[in-house]
C-alpha cells in the first residue's frame, strides 16, 4: 500500500520524503503522533511504560487485559483498543467469555446460527486461504451483526477498553479468498454494501457505549470512495501498508497514484472528524521507511493522525526523527512545479518525492538532522524520505526498543495487487516475511 524513504548522508531508493524542523523534543509536532499494534502471540511489554507514554493508540487482544491496565497506569491519556475481526471467526473461539479475537465465536455460529457462515457456490463454508484457522462469516446477516455488537460491547464495558479495532473492514475479499466464489456477495460491490450494512449498526453501538470503533480497512487505497464513507459510521480508519508494504526494505513501495490516494484519505478522514492511523510495513529497524511513512504523514496531519512503521507486531520501532521538534504546520502541504510535496511548520518543512524519478529541492533555509548537517538543499531519489532540524537535533532521551538502521532501497516496484488487509502476525521471526501470518492466542 505505500512506500518509504532512505535517510543518511545520502537518501537513495524509492520517494524521498523530508521533515525538517528546528528543534529536538519528546513530540515532533501536536498534528501528528504515534500508535502501536501489539497482536502477536507473545508482543514485548519490555518497554511498557515508555511505550505507553509515548503513544497515542496502542492496539491488544483480550488476552492482554491486565497489560492494557497497566498501560493506562503509565499514560491515563492512552487510548488501548481491542482487537476483534469483524469479517471472519476462528476454530478456537469458543465463548464469548474466553480469549477470543473474533466478535462472534465460532461455536456460537456453528450450534445455533449455522447460517452466518459465508459459504460459496458450492454451499462449502468458507475458510480464508491465507489463515486456514479463520472462517468467513456472513457480515451483512443482520442477526450476526446483532450478536458481534452485543458480544463485543459488553467485554468492552466489562474490561475497560478504550474502544475496538475492527480488523478485515475490507472492501474487497479477494486477497483472502475468491471474491467471485462467494455465493452471497460474488461483486466487491455485493460485498462492500454488505460490510456497510454491519459498520450502520456496529459502529454506532460501540460509540454510543462511549467506546471507540476504528476500522482497519482492507484495499481502501483501491476503493477511496467506499473507505472514506464508512468513517461515517465510525471514529476513525487505519490504512495499513500506508506508504509502502511486505516486510522487505527493498520493495512494496506504493506508485505515485497509490500515495496520493492514501494521502487524500488520510485528509479526508481528519477533516471528518475522525481518527486516521497509518501503518507502514517494512522490516524491524528500517529508517528509510519509517521516515517516508511518517513524513507523508506529516504533509496530510490534521491534528488526528498516527504513525507506526510495523515488522511483525511483537516489536516497536522507535527512530530518532518521532522526537525533533517541527512546532505547528504554518498551512497545508503544497506541491513544487518538479512534483516535490511540501510541507512548512513553525521550526521545520517536510519535503517528499513520490514520483518514481530523482529530484532536487531547495529547501530555503539550513536545516540538519538524518545524518546531514547545514544543508539547504536536497537531492530526493525516488520514493525516499527525511526528517531535518533548523539546528542539530539532539539525541532522544528514550531508547528504541528496536535499534533502527538506515537501509537504502534498491527497487521502486509497487505489487500489482498489494494485500489492502493483512493479519496480525504469529512472533516468530523465522517466518516468511512476505505472507503475514494469523494470531493465534
Amino acid at each position: 500500500m505505500g512506500r518509504m524513504a532512505t535517510l543518511g548522508n545520502i537518501l537513495a531508493g524509492a520517494a524521498l520524503i523530508l521533515v525538517l524542523a528546528a528543534s529536538s523534543a519528546s513530540a515532533a509536532t501536536s498534528v501528528a503522533g504515534h500508535l502501536r499494534t501489539m497482536v502477536d502471540n507473545n508482543p514485548d511489554f519490555s518497554n511498557l511504560s515508555v511505550s505507553a507514554q509515548r503513544n497515542n493508540y496502542v492496539i491488544l487482544t483480550d488476552a492482554h487485559v491486565d497489560d492494557m491496565r497497566r498501560m493506562k497506569a503509565a499514560n491515563p491519556n492512552l487510548k488501548v483498543l481491542v482487537y476483534k475481526n469483524l469479517t471472519g471467526s476462528r476454530t478456537d473461539c469458543v465463548s464469548p467469555n474466553s480469549v477470543c479475537t473474533a466478535g462472534v465465536t465460532y461455536q456460537q455460529a456453528d450450534s445455533k446460527h449455522p447460517e452466518w457462515f459465508l459459504l460459496n457456490k458450492r454451499g462449502e463454508r468458507i475458510r480464508f486461504s491465507d489463515y486456514t484457522d479463520l472462517w468467513a462469516m456472513d457480515v451483512g446477516s443482520v442477526s450476526y451483526q446483532s450478536q458481534w455488537a452485543d458480544n463485543v460491547v459488553t467485554e468492552v464495558n466489562r474490561d475497560g477498553w478504550d474502544g475496538v479495532f475492527l480488523d478485515d473492514t475490507n472492501t474487497t475479499m479477494k486477497y483472502h479468498y475468491p471474491a467471485s466464489d462467494i455465493a452471497k456477495y460474488p461483486t466487491d460491490a455485493a460485498w462492500q454494501s454488505a460490510t456497510q450494512s454491519a459498520l450502520a449498526v456496529i459502529g454506532p453501538r460501540i460509540q454510543a457505549a462511549g467506546r471507540l470503533a476504528i476500522a482497519n480497512i482492507g484495499s481502501w487505497h483501491e476503493y477511496p470512495a467506499v473507505g472514506d464513507s464508512w468513517l461515517s459510521y465510525l471514529s476513525g480508519g487505519m490504512q495499513e501498508h500506508f506508504a509502502k508494504w511486505g516486510n522487505s526494505p527493498d520493495s512494496g513501495y506504493a506508485d505515485q497514484g497509490t500515495w496520493q490516494r492514501m494521502l487524500n484519505s488520510a485528509k479526508y478522514a481528519q477533516s471528518h472528524g475522525k481518527a486516521f492511523l497509518g501503518v507502514t510495513n517494512s522490516s524491524d529497524g528500517d529508517a528509510a521507511a519509517a521516515r517516508y511513512g511518517w513524513a507523508s504523514i506529516l504533509l496530510a496531519a490534521q491534528g488526528s493522525a498516527d504513525f507506526a512503521l510495523h515488522d511483525d507486531y511483537t516489536y516497536e520501532n522507535w527512530f530518532s526523527e518521532y522526537d525533533y521538534d517541527i512546532g505547528d504546520p504554518t498551512g497545508p502541504e503544497s506541491t513544487d512545479s518538479n512534483g516535490i510535496h511540501r510541507r512548512v511548520f513553525t521550526k521545520g518543512i517536510v519535503v517528499v518525492n513520490p514520483t518514481s524519478g530523482g529530484l532536487s529541492a531547495s529547501l530555503g533555509g539550513t536545516y540538519s538532522g538524518s545524518g546531514l548537517a547545514g544543508v539547504s538543499s536536497v537531492s530526493l531519489p525516488p520514493h525516499t524520505g527525511y526528517v531535518l532540524t533548523a539546528s542539530a537535533p539532539t539525541p532522544p532521551t528514550t531508547t528504541t526498543t528496536t535499534t533502527p538502521t538506515t537501509k537504502t532501497p534498491t527497487t521502486t516496484t509497487t505489487p500489482s495487487n498489494p494485500h489492502g488487509h493483512p493479519k496480525p502476525k504469529r512472533s516468530s521471526r523465522k517466518k516468511a516475511r512476505l505472507k503475514r501470518r494469523r494470531l493465534r492466542t
